[in-house]
């Protein structure tokens, strides 16, 4: 077998039921719905002192200032379930087994009927040859209705979406799974989950085989390539917004697999990074992408990390708060010690530690013997440190999202300090967001493949997955781009290095 990544050390019991034929991933028993904690995560953050205001001090005059502060970023927040389903959509021609008439109800005929739609049209031009509709139905389950063929439990479909290739066949738990994604993260989290159903519906009619792992990949890249078809104006049935879009992504985050479980697993969909990354690839670059996934090529790309040892598990995979910002300033200077002169010009001169300030006590941070208020994290040129605040921004984050989460938002500021350093700052506040982003990715991708013999630094369990979640908690305006876009930029830095990040 493969390795894939540092070996791991899963938790016993950690790995759903297998269940019917590609079950969509769940939280395994016995340990709390992502969902939940994601959606207290943001609301943590929000309660933050007017919520935190990202901002980085520069000396040079580029980008919009006030005050000779530039700001990059706003409110770290979440906005309402998004409603992408269109008010004229008709669905009178789909049939739930059942069914009872609400909500979830709607959204998932209004998505059967695109899907259906949108393969008709796709499966002559990716593999000449017609599309073949679905013919065993539909199942909207609950407790107590009659199974669908392929169950055999109601365990196997309680929490999960399935495709059934022997009955050609869709069920889904219409009490709890798909109610939380609609209360969550909106209708597109819905249908999203139908769409990399219709993912295994292709897999079936062209008989693609590969390993587990790799058919679910297939299937969220294909998911995407769909979503990009309703982006386009292209679907009677969806419209979704940026908004949208970062909602469903939110959504993605809930249906990773397990922490500490490996590729090897027998029902591995990927990381909640990794199956983001795949929904990406066929949103951006279509269904045609998709059609060239296969065991190596999918394998070569998985961030799936285990647990490394008892107690790394015990701990979540997380370092204390009191080491983490030491071992991310040691590792981020050791970092751009290599990459510094490929990106910029000359040696890199390591920046300073990380200062922190104690708002609670009544102390204002400053830059250059200037005050700097109403903001809890910057960069400052004139010190050549990022300033923090380290009574409740700083904790609130390694709290809510891990010490990952932690790590991205602190990378990308001392990457503004890198950026500046090397006179390679963009002119705009977008322009500096997104090469921030992806620098952060591309660091982030150097401790995973231990390609720096002086680094110290090593990932855990989730961690990919916790930068995402900081990049989506973002709300950072306009000028930042939607969360989908600050992902995009961090999973470029992932795969195409940090040379891809200033092109």
């Amino acid at each position: 077998q493969q390795s894939y990544g540092p070996p791991g050390f899963g938790p016993p019991g950690s790995i759903p039921p297998g269940g019917a034929q590609s079950p969509f991933a769940v939280p395994p028993s016995g340990q709390p719905s992502k969902a939940k904690k994601f959606v207290a995560a943001f609301v943590a953050l929000a309660l933050i002192a007017g919520v935190a205001v990202l901002a980085v001090a520069f000396g040079d005059g580029k980008g919009p200032t006030a005050g000779g502060i530039v700001r990059v970023g706003a409110d770290v927040s979440k906005s309402e379930p998004g409603e992408s389903l269109r008010d004229d959509a008709d669905t009178d021609g789909v049939e739930l087994i059942g069914a009872n008439g609400g909500e979830v109800d709607r959204i998932a005929a209004a998505a059967i009927a695109d899907l259906e739609q949108y393969w008709s049209e796709q499966m002559p031009e990716l593999f000449d040859k017609p599309y073949d509709p679905v013919t065993g139905g539909f199942y909207s389950w609950s407790d107590g209705e009659d199974l669908p063929a392929c169950a055999v439990s109601p365990e196997e479909i309680r929490g999960n979406a399935f495709y059934c290739g022997a009955a050609d066949e869709i069920g889904w738990d219409d009490t709890s799974l798909m109610p939380d994604l609609l209360h969550y993260y909106g209708d597109l989290a819905v249908a999203v989950v139908f769409a990399h159903e219709w993912g295994h519906v292709v897999q079936a009619r062209v008989a693609m085989s590969g390993r587990t792992v790799t058919l679910e990949q297939q299937a969220d890249c294909y998911a995407g390539a769909w979503v990009a078809n309703a982006r386009a104006g292209r679907s009677a049935y969806f419209s979704p917004s940026d908004s949208d879009m970062d909602q469903a992504l939110a959504g993605y985050l809930e249906l990773g697999d397990a922490r500490g479980s490996t590729p090897d697993d027998e029902t591995a969909h990927g990381s909640a990074f990794d199956r983001i990354n795949s929904f990406q690839e066929g949103l951006e670059d279509g269904p045609e992408s998709c059609t060239r996934y296969n065991d190596r090529n999918v394998a070569d790309r998985l961030v799936q990390i285990g647990f490394y040892d008892p107690e790394d598990y015990r701990n979540d995979g997380d370092a204390p708060y009191e080491d983490i910002l030491s071992m991310i300033d040691e590792d981020l200077n050791d970092f751009w010690g290599t990459v510094g002169p490929e990106v910029g010009s000359g040696p890199w001169t390591p920046m300073a530690a990380g200062t922190p300030f104690s708002p609670n006590s009544g102390e204002v941070a400053s830059c250059g013997g200037d005050e700097v208020a109403d903001t809890s994290l910057f960069y400052c040129p004139d010190d050549r440190s990022v300033h923090f605040d380290n009574d409740e921004l700083f904790p609130e984050v390694y709290e809510s999202f891990g010490d990952f989460g932690l790590a991205q938002l602190y990378a990308m500021h001392f990457t503004y300090g890198a950026l500046d350093t090397y006179s390679e700052m963009p002119d705009s506040d977008e322009g500096a967001q997104r090469a921030a982003h992806c620098l952060t990715g591309a660091w982030a991708a150097s401790i995973f493949r231990h390609d720096r013999s002086t680094s110290n630094m090593r990932l855990s369990s989730g961690d990919f997955d916790e930068a995402v979640q900081v990049l989506l908690a973002m709300s950072a305006g306009d000028s930042a781009g939607s969360g989908f876009q600050r992902v995009s930029a961090f999973r470029l830095g992932v795969t195409d290095g940090a040379n891809a990040c200033l092109s």
